[in-house]
C-alpha cells in the first residue's frame, strides 16, 4: 500500500496526517464541504431567537490544504480548518465581534454552530444551523 501526503502504512490501512482522507490518503478532507449551503435554524441572543429559513452559508477553499472560508450570510467571513468530517472556527474577531465555532459533515449536509460575542455588551449569541448544497 502506497500512502500519499505523509500517510503512513500501518498492517495495509492508510493512517492520514491531517487534512487529507482516503484508502490512499489522496483525498483533501476540506473538498466535500466547499459550495453554498441553504440553510435554515436559529439566531439565538439573550432573550431573543430569531428563526432563519434559506439563510445561505459560503463555504469556499483557503490557504494551505487544511483551510477554508466560511461566510455567514455573505457579510461575516471566518477563516477555518477542515479536517475528516468537521470544520473548525478559532476565535477570531471580524467587524469589532468575536467569533468561533464549529460545523460537522454528515450524510451530504451540514450542521453549523457559530458563537459571537459583542464586546460592546458582553453578550454571547449563536447561529445552529443545517442544510445542504
Amino acid at each position: 500500500m502506497v500512502c500519499l501526503n505523509d500517510g503512513v502504512c500501518d498492517n495495509g490501512d492508510c493512517d492520514c496526517t491531517s487534512g487529507y482522507e482516503g484508502s490512499d490518503c489522496g483525498t483533501l478532507s476540506r473538498d466535500k464541504f466547499i459550495g453554498t449551503y441553504m440553510t435554515s435554524g436559529i439566531y439565538a441572543c439573550p432573550g431573543v431567537q430569531v428563526p432563519q429559513d434559506g439563510y445561505p452559508v459560503f463555504i469556499q477553499t483557503g490557504s494551505g490544504h487544511q483551510f477554508v472560508g466560511i461566510n455567514l450570510g455573505g457579510a461575516i467571513p471566518l477563516s477555518a480548518s477542515a479536517d475528516k468530517n468537521s470544520v473548525t472556527v478559532p476565535g477570531q474577531v471580524v467587524n469589532s465581534i468575536w467569533y468561533s465555532g464549529a460545523a460537522t459533515w454528515s450524510n451530504d449536509s451540514i450542521f453549523i454552530e457559530i458563537f459571537e460575542v459583542d464586546p460592546a455588551d458582553g453578550d454571547t449569541c449563536s447561529y445552529n444551523f443545517s442544510g445542504s448544497k
